[in-house]
Protein backbone atom coordinates (compact mmCIF):
# COMPACT_ATOMS: atom_id res chain seq x y z
CA UNK A 1 0.00 0.00 0.00
CA UNK A 2 1.09 3.80 -0.88
CA UNK A 3 0.22 7.20 -1.92
CA UNK A 4 -0.10 7.96 -5.57
CA UNK A 5 2.19 10.24 -7.05
CA UNK A 6 -0.83 11.66 -8.67
CA UNK A 7 -4.31 11.96 -8.55
CA UNK A 8 -5.02 13.15 -11.76
CA UNK A 9 -2.44 12.87 -15.02
CA UNK A 10 -0.76 16.08 -17.12
CA UNK A 11 -3.47 16.11 -19.71
CA UNK A 12 -6.23 16.05 -17.05
CA UNK A 13 -4.20 18.63 -14.87
CA UNK A 14 -3.88 21.21 -17.83
CA UNK A 15 -7.49 20.94 -18.78
CA UNK A 16 -8.27 21.05 -15.08
CA UNK A 17 -5.97 24.66 -15.05
CA UNK A 18 -7.95 25.89 -18.27
CA UNK A 19 -11.92 25.12 -17.11
CA UNK A 20 -10.54 26.68 -13.67
CA UNK A 21 -9.10 29.64 -14.98
CA UNK A 22 -12.19 30.26 -17.11
CA UNK A 23 -14.64 29.35 -14.11
CA UNK A 24 -12.82 32.30 -12.06
CA UNK A 25 -14.38 34.29 -14.87
CA UNK A 26 -17.57 33.00 -15.67
CA UNK A 27 -18.71 32.06 -12.05
CA UNK A 28 -18.98 28.04 -11.90
CA UNK A 29 -16.41 26.18 -10.85
CA UNK A 30 -14.80 22.75 -11.47
CA UNK A 31 -14.12 19.03 -9.22
CA UNK A 32 -12.02 16.24 -10.66
CA UNK A 33 -12.50 12.90 -9.29
CA UNK A 34 -16.62 12.80 -8.15
CA UNK A 35 -18.38 9.54 -7.75
CA UNK A 36 -21.45 9.11 -9.85
CA UNK A 37 -23.20 8.61 -6.82
CA UNK A 38 -22.12 11.99 -5.56
CA UNK A 39 -23.20 13.53 -8.23
CA UNK A 40 -26.20 12.09 -9.46
CA UNK A 41 -28.82 10.44 -6.49
CA UNK A 42 -29.35 6.29 -6.97
CA UNK A 43 -31.43 4.66 -6.05
CA UNK A 44 -31.57 0.46 -5.86
CA UNK A 45 -33.94 -0.81 -8.18
CA UNK A 46 -34.12 2.14 -10.40
CA UNK A 47 -31.67 1.25 -12.41
CA UNK A 48 -29.95 -2.61 -13.32
CA UNK A 49 -28.04 -3.58 -10.19
CA UNK A 50 -24.84 -3.78 -12.11
CA UNK A 51 -25.34 0.20 -13.30
CA UNK A 52 -26.43 0.77 -9.33
CA UNK A 53 -22.90 -0.26 -7.82
CA UNK A 54 -21.14 0.94 -10.80
CA UNK A 55 -22.35 4.37 -10.03
CA UNK A 56 -21.47 3.91 -6.09
CA UNK A 57 -17.82 2.98 -7.30
CA UNK A 58 -16.54 4.92 -10.62
CA UNK A 59 -16.70 8.24 -10.83
CA UNK A 60 -16.36 11.27 -13.23
CA UNK A 61 -13.49 12.98 -14.54
CA UNK A 62 -14.51 16.65 -14.51
CA UNK A 63 -18.10 18.03 -12.89
CA UNK A 64 -18.55 21.44 -14.00
CA UNK A 65 -21.18 23.18 -11.29
CA UNK A 66 -22.52 26.72 -10.74
CA UNK A 67 -23.82 27.38 -7.63
CA UNK A 68 -22.94 23.57 -6.27
CA UNK A 69 -25.60 22.32 -8.46
CA UNK A 70 -23.78 20.67 -11.12
CA UNK A 71 -24.47 21.52 -14.96
CA UNK A 72 -22.45 18.67 -17.07
CA UNK A 73 -19.30 16.63 -16.63
CA UNK A 74 -16.67 15.83 -19.26
CA UNK A 75 -14.39 12.94 -19.62
CA UNK A 76 -11.01 12.69 -21.17
CA UNK A 77 -11.39 9.68 -23.64
CA UNK A 78 -7.15 8.00 -23.91
CA UNK A 79 -6.53 5.57 -25.59
CA UNK A 80 -7.79 2.91 -23.19
CA UNK A 81 -11.24 4.39 -24.01
CA UNK A 82 -11.22 1.97 -27.08
CA UNK A 83 -10.73 -1.49 -25.16
CA UNK A 84 -14.06 -3.64 -24.94
CA UNK A 85 -13.88 -3.33 -21.12
CA UNK A 86 -13.69 0.80 -21.26
CA UNK A 87 -16.57 1.10 -23.36
CA UNK A 88 -18.88 -1.18 -21.78
CA UNK A 89 -18.17 1.08 -18.86
CA UNK A 90 -18.38 4.32 -21.04
CA UNK A 91 -21.99 3.29 -22.33
CA UNK A 92 -23.23 2.58 -18.42
CA UNK A 93 -22.38 6.14 -17.65
CA UNK A 94 -23.49 7.57 -20.80
CA UNK A 95 -26.77 5.70 -19.89
CA UNK A 96 -26.68 7.24 -15.91
CA UNK A 97 -25.97 10.75 -17.45
CA UNK A 98 -29.08 10.75 -19.79
CA UNK A 99 -31.81 9.23 -18.01
CA UNK A 100 -31.40 12.31 -15.17
CA UNK A 101 -30.34 14.86 -17.86
CA UNK A 102 -26.52 15.83 -17.41
CA UNK A 103 -24.96 16.45 -20.54
CA UNK A 104 -21.65 14.69 -20.63
CA UNK A 105 -18.75 15.65 -23.04
CA UNK A 106 -16.63 12.95 -24.18
CA UNK A 107 -13.06 14.56 -25.29
CA UNK A 108 -10.28 12.47 -26.74
CA UNK A 109 -6.94 12.86 -27.30
CA UNK A 110 -7.16 14.03 -30.72
CA UNK A 111 -9.79 16.16 -29.93
CA UNK A 112 -8.22 17.88 -27.01
CA UNK A 113 -4.93 18.74 -27.72
CA UNK A 114 -5.77 21.34 -30.35
CA UNK A 115 -6.37 25.26 -29.54
CA UNK A 116 -9.67 27.60 -30.05
CA UNK A 117 -7.37 30.68 -30.56
CA UNK A 118 -7.42 32.90 -27.30
CA UNK A 119 -8.84 29.27 -25.64
CA UNK A 120 -8.08 25.60 -24.49
CA UNK A 121 -10.80 23.20 -26.19
CA UNK A 122 -11.94 22.98 -22.87
CA UNK A 123 -12.23 26.70 -21.93
CA UNK A 124 -14.31 26.80 -25.32
CA UNK A 125 -16.48 24.35 -24.76
CA UNK A 126 -17.61 25.73 -21.29
CA UNK A 127 -17.90 29.11 -22.45
CA UNK A 128 -20.41 28.01 -25.08
CA UNK A 129 -22.05 25.72 -23.12
CA UNK A 130 -22.87 28.66 -20.53
CA UNK A 131 -23.70 31.36 -23.08
CA UNK A 132 -25.95 29.00 -24.30
CA UNK A 133 -28.05 28.88 -21.07
CA UNK A 134 -28.16 32.30 -20.82
CA UNK A 135 -29.41 32.43 -23.82
CA UNK A 136 -31.91 30.00 -23.75
CA UNK A 137 -33.24 31.74 -20.40
CA UNK A 138 -33.24 35.31 -21.77
CA UNK A 139 -35.53 33.47 -24.95
CA UNK A 140 -37.76 31.88 -22.21
CA UNK A 141 -38.23 35.50 -20.49
CA UNK A 142 -39.04 37.03 -24.20
CA UNK A 143 -35.73 39.04 -24.16
CA UNK A 144 -34.79 37.17 -27.43
CA UNK A 145 -36.90 36.32 -30.42
CA UNK A 146 -38.68 33.20 -29.83
CA UNK A 147 -37.31 31.69 -33.64
CA UNK A 148 -33.58 33.22 -32.77
CA UNK A 149 -31.04 30.43 -33.10
CA UNK A 150 -28.27 29.95 -30.99
CA UNK A 151 -25.14 30.55 -33.35
CA UNK A 152 -22.12 31.03 -31.62
CA UNK A 153 -20.10 31.97 -34.50
CA UNK A 154 -22.41 34.99 -34.11
CA UNK A 155 -21.16 36.40 -30.79
CA UNK A 156 -18.94 39.55 -30.38
CA UNK A 157 -16.74 39.91 -26.86
CA UNK A 158 -13.86 41.71 -26.20
CA UNK A 159 -11.58 38.82 -25.71
CA UNK A 160 -7.72 39.43 -26.55
CA UNK A 161 -7.99 42.68 -28.34
CA UNK A 162 -10.56 44.67 -30.16
CA UNK A 163 -14.38 43.59 -30.68
CA UNK A 164 -14.20 40.15 -32.59
CA UNK A 165 -16.09 37.10 -32.73
CA UNK A 166 -14.10 35.06 -30.30
CA UNK A 167 -15.77 31.72 -30.89
CA UNK A 168 -15.41 31.26 -34.41
CA UNK A 169 -12.36 29.38 -34.35
CA UNK A 170 -11.78 29.49 -38.66
CA UNK A 171 -12.80 33.01 -38.81
CA UNK A 172 -8.95 34.24 -38.82
CA UNK A 173 -7.81 31.86 -40.88
CA UNK A 174 -10.94 32.98 -43.65
CA UNK A 175 -10.09 36.66 -43.17
CA UNK A 176 -6.28 35.90 -44.34
CA UNK A 177 -7.46 33.65 -47.43
CA UNK A 178 -9.22 36.46 -48.61
CA UNK A 179 -6.72 39.02 -48.08
CA UNK A 180 -4.20 36.94 -49.74
CA UNK A 181 -6.76 36.50 -52.77
CA UNK A 182 -7.69 40.12 -52.68
CA UNK A 183 -3.56 41.04 -52.63
CA UNK A 184 -2.93 38.28 -55.73
CA UNK A 185 -1.11 35.89 -53.57
CA UNK A 186 -3.16 32.73 -54.26
CA UNK A 187 -5.84 31.26 -56.77
CA UNK A 188 -8.41 30.42 -53.84
CA UNK A 189 -10.25 32.55 -51.86
CA UNK A 190 -11.80 30.54 -49.29
CA UNK A 191 -11.33 26.54 -47.68
CA UNK A 192 -13.44 23.28 -49.32
CA UNK A 193 -14.37 20.90 -46.48
CA UNK A 194 -15.38 17.93 -46.28
CA UNK A 195 -16.25 16.13 -43.31
CA UNK A 196 -17.67 12.30 -42.94
CA UNK A 197 -17.95 9.82 -40.18
CA UNK A 198 -15.98 6.65 -39.85
CA UNK A 199 -16.81 4.28 -37.21
CA UNK A 200 -17.65 6.45 -34.28
CA UNK A 201 -14.99 9.16 -35.32
CA UNK A 202 -15.60 12.24 -37.52
CA UNK A 203 -13.06 13.21 -40.18
CA UNK A 204 -12.40 16.33 -41.93
CA UNK A 205 -9.84 17.41 -44.74
CA UNK A 206 -9.77 21.43 -45.63
CA UNK A 207 -8.06 22.62 -48.70
CA UNK A 208 -6.89 26.06 -49.90
CA UNK A 209 -6.14 26.41 -53.60
CA UNK A 210 -2.82 28.24 -53.70
CA UNK A 211 -1.98 28.35 -57.17
CA UNK A 212 -3.91 26.88 -60.05
CA UNK A 213 -2.24 23.78 -60.34
CA UNK A 214 -1.29 23.83 -56.14
CA UNK A 215 -3.93 22.74 -53.08
CA UNK A 216 -2.63 22.85 -49.36
CA UNK A 217 -4.67 19.90 -46.95
CA UNK A 218 -5.05 19.39 -43.52
CA UNK A 219 -7.21 16.78 -41.36
CA UNK A 220 -8.63 16.18 -38.43
CA UNK A 221 -10.12 13.15 -36.74
CA UNK A 222 -11.70 12.96 -33.31
CA UNK A 223 -14.34 10.93 -31.61
CA UNK A 224 -17.48 12.16 -31.81
CA UNK A 225 -19.39 13.59 -29.19
CA UNK A 226 -22.98 14.74 -28.08
CA UNK A 227 -22.78 18.22 -26.55
CA UNK A 228 -25.68 21.24 -27.03
CA UNK A 229 -25.22 23.13 -29.54
CA UNK A 230 -21.90 22.07 -30.57
CA UNK A 231 -22.26 19.73 -33.62
CA UNK A 232 -18.65 17.63 -34.26
CA UNK A 233 -18.95 18.10 -38.24
CA UNK A 234 -19.30 21.92 -37.42
CA UNK A 235 -16.25 21.91 -34.94
CA UNK A 236 -14.36 19.32 -36.94
CA UNK A 237 -14.41 21.90 -40.19
CA UNK A 238 -13.54 24.83 -37.85
CA UNK A 239 -10.37 23.28 -37.28
CA UNK A 240 -9.40 21.92 -40.08
CA UNK A 241 -9.60 25.12 -41.46
CA UNK A 242 -7.53 26.57 -38.22
CA UNK A 243 -4.95 23.83 -39.10
CA UNK A 244 -4.62 25.23 -42.81
CA UNK A 245 -2.78 28.83 -41.71
CA UNK A 246 0.73 27.33 -41.23
CA UNK A 247 0.76 25.24 -44.74
CA UNK A 248 -0.52 28.15 -46.71
CA UNK A 249 2.18 30.47 -45.08
CA UNK A 250 4.96 27.50 -46.37
CA UNK A 251 3.36 26.38 -49.80
CA UNK A 252 3.84 30.59 -50.18
CA UNK A 253 7.07 31.21 -49.10
CA UNK A 254 9.20 28.07 -49.83
CA UNK A 255 6.59 26.52 -52.70
CA UNK A 256 6.64 23.00 -50.66
CA UNK A 257 4.31 21.95 -48.59
CA UNK A 258 1.27 21.00 -50.98
CA UNK A 259 -0.44 18.80 -53.62
CA UNK A 260 -2.03 19.16 -57.07
CA UNK A 261 -5.18 20.35 -57.38
CA UNK A 262 -6.20 17.01 -59.86
CA UNK A 263 -5.41 14.55 -56.22
CA UNK A 264 -7.29 17.21 -54.31
CA UNK A 265 -10.05 16.75 -56.36
CA UNK A 266 -9.04 12.84 -57.16
CA UNK A 267 -9.38 12.41 -52.90
CA UNK A 268 -12.80 14.07 -52.41
CA UNK A 269 -14.23 12.43 -55.28
CA UNK A 270 -13.14 8.68 -53.85
CA UNK A 271 -14.28 10.11 -50.15
CA UNK A 272 -17.85 10.89 -51.94
CA UNK A 273 -18.08 7.68 -53.77
CA UNK A 274 -16.86 5.39 -50.67
CA UNK A 275 -19.77 7.02 -48.16
CA UNK A 276 -22.32 6.71 -50.83
CA UNK A 277 -21.74 3.28 -51.29
CA UNK A 278 -22.19 2.96 -47.16
CA UNK A 279 -24.84 5.42 -47.15
CA UNK A 280 -23.25 7.72 -45.18
CA UNK A 281 -23.61 11.50 -45.61
CA UNK A 282 -21.12 13.86 -46.18
CA UNK A 283 -20.65 17.27 -45.23
CA UNK A 284 -18.91 19.95 -47.58
CA UNK A 285 -18.89 23.09 -47.35
CA UNK A 286 -16.94 26.17 -49.36
CA UNK A 287 -15.77 26.67 -53.15
CA UNK A 288 -15.03 23.91 -55.57
CA UNK A 289 -11.23 23.32 -55.86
Amino acid sequence: MHLKKRIVNHTEQRLLEDLRETGLENNFHVEPNQRIADIIQVEKGEIPDNEFYFALSSHFDFTVCQDWEPRFVIEFDGPHHEEPEQQRKDAIKDRICETVGLPILRLDSNLIRNQAREYSLAQWFAEIWFLAQEFDRMQSDGQIPYDEPFIYHSILGHVGGPLNFPYDIARPVLAFMQELYQSGKTEGYTAKTISYESGKDIICLAYFKVSSKVVVKSRIQFKRFKFYPIAPSELASDLAIKNLEDKIVEAINTGKGGISVEKARQEIARIEAECQKLGQYVYSQGSEL
